[in-house]
């Protein structure tokens, strides 16, 4: 784990990454054939986090053979590191299956993203919601509006009337669906809705 050279230091001072290798260690020492780990790289920096998943994958998994259940809020983890991925809502798992067969079983191909500068709801695409799964967020003081489409170029003119008046569109992407589109898609929920309740 890289903390030999913490070996005299207490545990209360060492830094959040440490003290999650730390935990590893502690869940290794009487190498168990299953392991349960909850959150990861949760809090964690960059670099951090990056050494967890990479330990959890080459080492855990591929090296020792160890089965892992691991929970995660963090999807692009998850689609790293899983081979099977089992979304859970509200304490009951709604679906089970690879992450490569859950994003090619979305009902649409590709998911357009609006990001802009104002404040609206989602009631703006009432008119729009029947045909498609939209989902709206605000994070960092702009709002974004994802959705499933099969034509994102037709969608995105009707998102560009609605949103004229009340706000500035900034960007515009398009990519195929994420685990945590496929979330939302089965559920119904946001995984930050989730995270707060």
């Amino acid at each position: 784990m890289d903390l030999k050279e913490k070996s005299k230091e207490r545990v209360e001072k060492l830094s959040s990454g440490m003290k999650q290798k730390l935990s590893l260690a502690r869940t290794l020492i009487h190498d168990p054939p299953i392991l349960l780990i909850d959150e990861p790289t949760l809090g964690l920096d960059p670099s951090f986090a990056r050494f967890i998943r990479d330990f959890i994958k080459n080492e855990l998994h591929h090296k020792l053979q160890k089965t892992i259940l691991l929970t995660t809020h963090y999807m692009e983890e998850a689609d790293g590191l899983c081979e099977r991925v089992a979304f859970m809502n509200y304490g009951r798992i709604e679906a089970l299956d690879t992450p490569a067969n859950f994003k090619k079983n979305m009902p649409q191909d590709q998911i357009l993203e609006v990001k802009c500068l104002g404040d609206f709801e989602e009631n703006l695409f009432s008119n729009i919601r029947e045909s498609v799964s939209l989902h709206l967020s605000k994070r960092d003081g702009f709002t974004y509006v994802r959705m499933n489409t099969d034509n994102p170029e037709h969608l995105l003119s009707s998102v560009v009337d609605l949103v004229r008046d009340r706000a500035k569109v900034l960007s515009v992407e398009v990519n195929s669906p994420t685990l945590e589109d496929v979330f939302v898609h089965l559920t119904g929920a946001h995984l930050k809705d989730e995270q707060t309740e």
